[in-house]
């Protein structure tokens, strides 16, 4: 007796577990129905060729079904979101727009967070952050003596974070380089003065670093809004309509 041929099909859980899965279906194929030889109808005896070619094709689907779940976003595009993000809380809180960067980094760039930490009690997130209400003023002609070398200088020659601690700029660019060749921890810089919780704003990063650690924070600073806003929310194999947005960007 002639047994029918059939061809083994995966079950649903064989074709979730493996990651590289193809969906097939028979459904609606009956045109070479009149095969010749065999005993066997058209819709069980499939050849090689048209099982290659619809494995292609069930490839083709499945890759095109992944790549809509994610969006791939350039360099240029996340830092146009960053750049949102942070005019909308600079405009809300009437904060200027470096304080409001040093917010969202400090709150993992939730908006929401910000927002309901700040109106609740703003002298406390302003303690916590390193904000200071009001920078210290120097008069021009007043002559100084930096914190850090000892030296004395005139005060167009001397900067602070808005603190009372003044030092050269010649020993901010030396210790702003070593903060940044230390990595992202250069984004929540303070005042030199140990005693000091004043937070060195990006403002004074690109007024006294150098051209190399200015890059290099810049990048820190969208890498680190990049980190906090990605979502991943699949299976190991399985993505299982959920929407995944993928951020793509290259740092140096």
């Amino acid at each position: 007796m002639d047994s029918d041929s059939e061809m083994p099909v995966a079950s649903d859980e064989e074709m979730v577990d493996d990651e590289d899965y193809y969906y097939y279906s028979d459904e609606g194929e009956g045109d070479d129905g009149d095969a010749s030889g065999g005993g066997a109808s058209g819709d069980e005896d499939v050849s090689a060729g048209d099982y290659e070619g619809r494995e292609a094709e069930g490839s083709d689907e499945a890759v095109s079904t992944r790549e809509q779940r994610y969006i791939v976003l350039s360099e240029k595009d996340i830092s146009e979101r960053q750049e949102e993000d942070i005019s909308e809380v600079s405009a809300l809180l009437l904060i200027p727009r470096e304080e409001a960067s040093v917010l969202l980094h400090h709150y993992k760039w939730d908006i929401s967070k910000v927002n309901d930490e700040w109106f609740s009690d703003e002298d406390k997130v302003r303690g916590i952050v390193g904000l200071l209400m009001n920078g210290t003023d120097i008069h021009n002609s007043r002559k100084l003596t930096c914190g850090i070398c000892f030296e004395g200088y005139s005060s167009d020659m001397m900067s602070s974070a808005g603190c009372a601690h003044f030092y050269c700029h010649e020993c901010w660019e030396g210790y702003i380089s070593a903060a940044v060749s230390q990595g992202p921890g250069c984004l929540s810089l303070r005042c030199p003065d140990p005693s000091c919780s004043a937070i060195v704003l990006q403002g004074m990063i690109n007024k006294l670093g150098k051209h190399e650690d200015k890059e290099k924070y810049a990048r820190f600073a969208l890498r680190a809004y990049v980190e906090s806003r990605k979502k991943v929310s699949c299976s190991h194999n399985y993505l299982g309509g959920f929407l995944v947005y993928t951020l793509y960007l290259q740092i140096h």
